[in-house]
């Protein structure tokens, strides 16, 4: 787990130092407390420009979907479509009111850098802690640790403070998963991709592996192992790799320890613009693998 996040966070270079809540099309974390309750935070690929600024639709962070900005020093800002006005929602540093939570709370930023993660395999956080709001599902302190996310959330209730902590984020083209850990990425020879009458081919290589040596088991339940898609700036799905395929029926079964799936593939229906290209493996039960990529058309 250690190596594996040193990594997630060493190999974000389009990412800033001070980034702590990536915003992308695709990004993800999922954060589970002790009893099994989970909090999923997400990214979707679809952009609002607004103000000479893109805002990415994220659904999770807040108790309604919002549209979030980030603001070149790192603070994200909330777009209210129906008021039509813009406020601040997090900052990384001083103090700040925010709704965040279900209500309207005051928020502090900790000077001073927080462990988390296991012993011995701690990483330095930020630490935000949260006073006021409502007196059930209330937001009272969250760390975030730069380059990766949201890695812990407390949450008051009736009965009692509730505790969630990172167990799968995607952020980028890299897959972290505290239990398995595994790495996802997937790569392609050159993001800029040259279209010919609507089409252009590439080869796209998706990359499953331990980082602490542990198999990784997948379990198939037909020929199908992999899937490819391509979405618009907007969101929507343009092209799919398994369309209109036939796949053998039966179940199969493997461990990984280091494996790459490469496919050569021409996409169809294309105009020059951006993308976003995502590869993923359709095994079925325990974890998902996805990642994706930016890639402009010309």
């Amino acid at each position: 787990m250690r190596y594996l996040l040193s990594f997630l966070l060493m190999s974000s270079s389009l990412l800033s130092a001070t980034d702590y809540l990536p915003l992308s099309g695709g990004n993800y974390w999922i954060l589970r407390s002790d009893n099994g309750s989970q909090q999923e935070v997400r990214i979707s690929y679809t952009l609002l420009s607004k103000d000479e600024r893109e805002y990415y639709r994220v659904a999770g962070y807040r108790p309604e979907r919002a549209w979030l900005s980030r603001e070149q020093n790192g603070d994200l800002r909330w777009f209210q479509e129906d008021q039509d006005k813009t406020e601040l929602l997090t900052r990384f540093a001083g103090t700040y009111p925010t709704q965040l939570g279900a209500c309207i709370q005051n928020a502090r930023v900790s000077e001073e850098r927080v462990d988390w993660g296991q012993r011995g395999k701690a990483h330095m956080a930020l630490r935000i802690q949260y006073e006021g709001g409502c007196p059930d599902n209330a937001i009272t302190e969250e760390l975030y640790v730069a380059n990766l996310g949201l890695v812990r959330r407390v949450v008051s209730t009736f009965i009692g403070p509730v505790t969630y902590d990172l167990v799968e984020a995607k952020v980028g083209n890299l897959i972290y998963a505290s239990q398995t850990g595994a790495l996802f990425d997937v790569s392609l020879p050159s993001q800029i991709l040259e279209s010919e009458l609507g089409e252009a081919r590439t080869r796209i290589t998706m990359r499953l592996s331990s980082r602490n040596g542990e198999p990784i088991p997948l379990r198939f339940s037909n020929g199908q192992q992999f899937d490819i898609k391509v979405f618009n700036r907007a969101g929507d799905l343009v092209w799919q790799w398994s369309k209109d395929r036939v796949f053998i029926d039966g179940l199969s079964e493997e461990f990984v320890v280091d494996r790459r799936w490469e496919k050569e593939i021409l996409i169809e229906n294309l105009t020059p613009g951006d993308y976003i290209i995502e590869g993923s493996l359709t095994n079925s039960g325990g974890w998902r693998f996805t990642s994706s990529l930016p890639i402009r058309v010309n």
